[in-house]
């Protein structure tokens, strides 16, 4: 929960992405009717560091944000801030405190026929501490 914690209050509060989103940041699945662009994160469990034979307070979370945009060109460049709110992100957001954010590589876009939006993915690893 701590990683939901810091997404939602790192795109709230970053400056490029805050007046585009909103409060339309949303765990696992959108509200129906939702308007563009919204934001979904999933969560993933994390993993311990171990320190001297027991689990230190040092977490490694992985989260998965998912940019959904009706607009191709405004969707990719929104998905860029939402990646500068996010990685290397260093400090303490929504009472978490973070010691890294990394990106990890090959995330997708594709577009879903039935919402008739664009689906820009990217995947983070949040390092934290509880």
């Amino acid at each position: 929960m701590s990683t939901a914690k810091v997404v939602y209050a790192r795109l709230t509060t970053f400056a490029g992405t805050a007046a585009a989103l909103g409060i339309r940041i949303f765990p696992n699945q959108a509200n129906q009717g939702t308007t563009y662009p919204y934001v979904v994160y999933e969560e993933f469990d994390g993993e311990r560091f171990p320190t001297m034979g027991s689990d230190g307070d040092l977490v490694r979370e992985p989260v998965r944000v998912n940019l959904w945009h009706n607009d191709y060109d405004v969707g990719r460049a929104l998905a860029n801030q939402v990646r500068l709110a996010l990685q290397r992100f260093r400090g303490t957001a929504g009472g978490v405190t973070v010691d890294d954010i990394f990106t990890v590589p090959g995330s997708p876009v594709t577009f879903d026929d039935l919402a008739r939006a664009w689906n820009f993915q990217r995947d983070f690893e949040v390092i934290y501490r509880e």
